[in-house]
């Protein structure tokens, strides 16, 4: 793994906050963003975080 576990928690917390936060800064500029697609980003987010972290580096080493 790229970076540790506890961290990657963090970074997932952090990103479903931003998405929900997202709609009411777009709603102030009168952008509607339904709860659903808002639901669809943040997964999207979190699955391209999840599948970075899980790659391998560069250098092959297998730090835990």
């Amino acid at each position: 793994m790229r970076i540790s576990r506890a961290l990657l928690l963090v970074l997932i917390a952090l990103i479903a906050v931003i998405g929900v936060e997202l709609r009411t800064i777009l709603g102030f500029f009168d952008v509607q963003l339904s709860i659903t697609s808002a639901i669809v980003l943040i997964v999207i987010a979190i699955g391209v975080l999840v599948f970075w972290a899980t790659l391998p580096t560069a250098n092959g080493s297998n730090e835990k």
